[in-house]
């Protein structure tokens, strides 16, 4: 009950400020992946040496940007900023949202297999909490997701001062903008640097594939994953991300 007040709450704070806030701009988000944690949150039975590990391969740090207007988003890596460890470019990673079609749209490589992904929006069930902090200059809230597909809680901070239900990679439907996220137990932070707001909307174009590419859903896209990540704790040495 006490958490159903608060959201309630939240939702008339953000109704309040939708009438004067700008609803267009681009936020550059900074993803900083600790891999050993990674690694021992996989594979928590997994003995590693990473002592002699350079810092660079211990942490791996990029960034992305997300481009949205009241209706439309598009999340991509900034490519020239963000390079693997061993000095290449990250693999395609797009995903695109139109709130008033109800449609997403995803265009990613991972290990060199592209999938693409056309379907609607999927429901994520949120849950606010009473936590609170800054991130890059704006109140947020908190709240956690179950993520089924992963085996992990989710936390996500959300702004309150900008009611857009978007947010980094494909994570969306708060009643705010999502400004930072936790995955993997700390394991990959998602944080937000730089938010540039827009008095006009920003240019958003869907990703382009060849119409003869075969597309999935989205579950159908999250039991790959989870076929893969699997896959993945079952192979000796180190993974990689």
């Amino acid at each position: 009950m006490k958490r159903t007040i608060i959201f309630a709450a939240i939702i008339a704070l953000t109704a309040s400020f939708a009438s004067a806030q700008q609803t267009s701009g681009t936020i550059v988000y900074e993803i900083t992946t600790d891999v050993e944690k990674m690694m021992q949150w996989f594979s928590p039975d997994r003995k590693m040496d990473t002592y002699s590990w350079k810092d660079e391969w211990k942490f791996r740090k990029s960034k992305a940007e997300l481009k949205f207007t009241s209706s439309e988003t598009i999340y991509e890596p900034i490519v020239e900023e963000t390079m693997d460890r061993w000095g290449g470019a990250t693999e395609e990673h797009t995903i695109y949202s139109n709130r008033d079609k109800n449609k997403v749209c995803y265009v990613i490589r991972m290990m060199g297999k592209l999938s693409i992904v056309d379907d609607s929006i999927p429901k994520m069930k949120w849950k606010v909490t009473n936590a609170m902090k800054e991130v890059a200059g704006h109140i947020c809230m908190s709240a956690t997701y179950n993520d089924t597909v992963m085996g992990q809680e989710i936390t996500a901070w959300f702004a309150l001062d900008m009611p857009i239900p978007y947010g980094p990679d494909v994570y969306q439907g708060l009643p705010g903008m999502i400004l930072e996220i936790d995955l993997y137990g700390g394991g990959q932070v998602y944080a937000a640097k730089t938010i540039s707001m827009s008095d006009s909307p920003v240019k958003i174009d869907k990703p382009k594939y060849k119409k003869k590419a075969q597309t999935m859903t989205v579950a159908e896209y999250n039991a790959q994953v989870y076929k893969f990540m699997q896959e993945m704790k079952k192979r000796p040495g180190p993974m990689m991300f």
